[in-house]
């Protein structure tokens, strides 16, 4: 998504808004990866079925296309949330309320959506996958979780925890999750964990790291990345990211990008009551030296 959303003012993100009760949430969500690295997974709106793209890089609980909202025949009033496009012109997101939302086995009422024209019909046909609806960052964030990318599912559970974890303190303040990690040379890195973006991310003006050349592979070829070996305790993991500008994340204090090229193969345990991510490893690399 963020070909076409950029960045959203901080200022509002702190707002109440993004403030959610901490609901109860039964079940698993089965997803599958496509091709082009993304999650998809199906939800049900006023029971009818539709695709639907898991985004963490997105703050909102939900969004939908443009057709969705003609088709279900919602109205929506413009919000106060300004988006900046690649142009740098800003627009407001529109926002409705859809009567009923099932995911999984969940299902709950009168959910606030937002939608910026045309956005989700346009990537859509972007990334090879038809769409209608974006499960975003603010649907999940104040339950506890685990993402498993071994079994493709996201169960709504607080497991066991283990002291052999790898484990990470997060920040969801702006409304987005935020981990932050340690540096084989023991400097302190931010990174948005996204898995609205395929291949993880580095930005080198931004971290004065000398980081190994190595290559990622996306969509049945290859292209030049970066090594980042992260660490917790006694335990490292090796992040294999392109060299990018992403400059315009810098108010949220990160260096680079945690994208599902990383993450497939892992375990990620969220608990938002104690600001702590775990991530369970099975051996699995997606990188190549």
């Amino acid at each position: 998504m963020k070909q076409y959303l950029i960045f959203l003012a901080l200022t509002f993100i702190s707002g109440s808004c993004f403030s959610q009760a901490k609901t109860k949430t039964n079940g698993h969500i089965k997803f599958e990866i496509s091709s082009y690295n993304l999650l998809f997974t199906k939800v049900e709106i006023n029971e009818k079925q539709y695709t639907a793209l898991i985004d963490f890089g997105d703050f909102a609980q939900i969004q939908i296309s443009t057709s969705l909202i003609e088709d279900l025949g919602l109205k929506t009033e413009k919000s106060d949330i300004i988006m900046t496009d690649i142009n740098g012109n800003e627009y407001a997101l529109e926002k409705g309320i859809i009567p009923q939302l099932k995911v999984g086995e969940n299902t709950e009422k009168d959910i606030t959506f937002f939608s910026a024209m045309n956005e989700i019909d346009a990537v859509s046909k972007q990334v090879g996958t038809e769409f209608q609806v974006v499960l975003g960052f603010g649907y999940f964030k104040s339950k506890d979780f685990k993402i498993d990318f071994v079994d493709n599912s996201i169960e709504f559970i607080k497991p066991k925890v283990e002291n052999s974890d790898f484990s990470a303190p997060i920040n969801i303040d702006y409304g987005y999750l935020i981990s932050e990690f340690k540096s084989g040379a023991n400097e302190s890195i931010k990174l948005l964990f996204d898995t609205g973006t395929p291949i993880s991310k580095i930005d080198l003006n931004l971290l004065k790291l000398d980081l190994k050349d190595s290559t990622v592979n996306f969509q049945n070829a290859e292209f030049p990345s970066k090594s980042l070996e992260i660490k917790s305790s006694n335990q490292k993991i090796t992040l294999n990211m392109e060299n990018n500008d992403i400059s315009e994340l810098e108010p949220l204090g990160v260096v680079g990008i945690y994208g599902v090229n990383d993450m497939i193969g892992k375990v990620f345990i969220y608990n938002p009551l104690e600001k702590v991510m775990r991530i369970k490893t099975t051996g699995n690399k997606v990188y190549k030296k």
